[in-house]
C-alpha cells in the first residue's frame, strides 16, 4: 500500500512526499491500465466550435466543451488524457468532472495533460474550459480504466499524512478523528483484512464489501468491525483485504512482511481476563443492576426494562496499568429496544470511551477496543428513545489487554 510510486497528493499523479497530504493510492496490482476509449458524445456551449476532426476550438473563456462518459466507466478508476493542440501561449486549461471536482492545469505550451479520478453512478460527463487563452485547440479526451481496487479522498480535511519513518519506507498518518481513504470495489469481496500500524497490527474477520460498495481502511477511530482500533495501530504502514479466511500461516507471513517495514506483530488479547463471571453460567454474581430488571436466564444476562434511558447491569473493574484493551462479548437484542450496548466507560456514565451495539432483532459477537486506565465501568445495557418493551441478553463477557502476540 505504501510504495512511493502508488501514493499521490491530487489527482494529476504528482507523487506524495513525507508531510503531504495523501489524495489518492493506487492499487499495485492493478496499475496496467485498460484499452483507450476516446470520447465522442459530445455537447459544444457558449461559442465553442467542433471542428469535425476530433478537436475543438475554445475561442473565449465563456465556451465549454462537454464530453459524457456514458456508462462503462461507472464505479471505477480512470486516467483521462487530454492534448491541447494549439494555445496563444497564455491562461489555464481547467476539467470539470461532473460539476463535482475541478482540475487544472497551464495551458500556455502545447502538449498532453494526464490526471486520474473515479466516476460514480451520477458522474456522467467531464468539461473543458478555459481563461486567458482565446482559441486554444484541443483534442477529443482519451480515457483509460485503471483496473483494481484503488483508494481516492477528494476532501483535504479528511486527507492522512504521509510521514517518514526512517527507516527506508513511508506510513500514513490519520488524525484519529475523520481521515479516512475510502477505496471502492469494482466487484464483491469477502474475506479478511489485515491492517498493519508502527504500534501493531490488527485483523477483523470476514469483512463483505458489495461491487460498487466502498472499504475505508481506518475512519475516525475505527476499522470495519472493531471500533476504536485504529488509535492503537498507530501510522499505518500497509493493509491486504484478502477474498477468503486466512490461516494462521498466511497471517505470519504477511505481518512478518510488513513489519520489516517498519510496522509491529499482530495485537492480541493478553489471556488475563479482567471481568469477573463473565460467562454467566450459573448466576450474575458480580454484576449490579442499574435499574434494568437484571435477571439470569439460560446461561445469560438477562436485561428486562420499560424505562427510557440507558439501563442493565455493570462491573466495575480496576485496571492494573494504563493501555489499549479489547471488550467483546454475545449480545442479543430480543425487544423492540434501540439499541443493545456493551461499554467501556468510566464510573459516572457519562463519558463514554468505547462502546459497541446491535440493533433489535439481532445478535451478534461484538468487541471494541478503548484506551483505559483506573477504574473503568464494563456495562450491559438497552438503550431507547420511546420507552417501550425492551429485553437484551449477554454472555461471555470479555475485558482483556492487547498485547503483542
Amino acid at each position: 500500500m505504501t510504495n512511493m510510486p502508488t501514493i499521490y497528493k491530487d489527482a494529476g499523479g504528482i507523487g506524495a512526499l513525507p508531510g503531504d497530504n495523501v489524495r489518492m493510492v493506487l492499487d499495485t496490482n492493478g496499475l496496467e491500465l485498460g484499452s483507450a476509449k476516446t470520447l465522442t458524445r459530445v455537447t459544444v456551449v457558449n461559442g465553442a466550435i467542433n471542428n469535425g476532426d476530433g478537436t475543438y476550438t475554445l475561442p473565449n473563456s465563456d465556451s465549454e466543451v462537454r464530453f459524457n462518459f456514458g456508462t462503462s466507466f461507472e464505479n471505477k478508476f480512470y486516467q483521462i488524457e487530454i492534448e491541447i493542440v494549439s494555445t496563444p501561449g497564455t491562461g489555464t486549461l481547467y476539467s470539470d468532472i461532473a460539476d463535482t471536482e475541478t482540475f487544472a492545469r497551464s495551458a500556455a505550451t502545447a502538449g498532453v495533460w494526464r490526471y486520474m479520478g473515479r466516476r460514480g453512478p451520477s458522474y456522467h460527463f467531464v468539461d473543458f474550459r478555459h481563461t486567458g487563452a482565446e482559441g486554444i485547440v484541443i483534442k477529443a479526451p482519451v480515457v483509460r480504466e485503471l483496473p483494481g481496487i484503488h483508494a481516492d479522498q477528494p476532501s483535504t480535511a479528511l486527507q492522512p499524512v504521509l510521514v517518514d519513518q526512517g527507516n527506508g519506507y513511508t506510513a500514513l498518518r490519520f488524525d484519529g478523528v475523520d481521515d479516512k481513504l475510502p477505496q471502492v470495489y469494482p466487484e464483491a469481496k469477502t474475506g479478511d483484512l489485515l491492517i498493519c500500524g508502527r504500534n501493531g497490527s490488527w485483523i477483523d474477520r470476514d469483512v463483505s464489501v458489495a461491487a460498487g460498495g466502498s472499504l475505508s481502511v481506518i475512519s475516525g477511530k475505527d476499522s470495519p468491525k472493531t471500533p476504536g482500533i485504529a488509535p492503537a495501530l498507530g501510522d499505518i504502514v500497509g493493509h491486504l483485504h484478502a477474498p477468503r479466511t486466512l490461516n494462521d500461516y498466511e497471517i505470519a507471513k504477511l505481518t512478518e512482511y510488513w513489519q520489516e517495514r517498519g510496522a509491529k506483530g499482530l495485537l492480541v488479547p493478553s489471556g488475563v481476563e479482567l471481568v469477573t463471571n463473565g460467562g454467566f453460567d450459573n448466576d450474575i454474581s458480580g454484576w449490579t443492576d442499574n435499574g434494568g430488571n437484571v435477571s439470569w436466564s439460560n446461561g445469560t444476562l438477562k436485561v428486562e426494562t420499560q424505562k427510557i434511558g440507558d439501563k442493565g447491569g455493570y462491573q466495575d473493574v480496576v485496571l492494573s496499568e494504563p493501555g489499549y484493551y479489547l471488550l467483546s462479548g454475545l449480545a442479543e437484542n430480543s425487544g423492540n429496544g434501540r439499541a443493545a450496548f456493551f461499554r467501556i466507560n468510566t464510573t459516572d456514565w457519562v463519558n463514554i470511551v468505547g462502546t459497541q451495539e446491535v440493533l433489535s432483532g439481532e445478535s451478534s459477537t461484538v468487541a471494541a477496543v478503548a484506551y483505559a486506565s483506573g477504574t473503568v465501568r464494563i456495562t450491559c445495557d438497552i438503550g431507547d428513545l420511546t420507552g417501550a418493551g425492551k429485553v437484551g441478553h449477554f454472555d461471555n463477557v470479555s475485558l482483556q489487554k492487547l498485547v503483542i502476540q
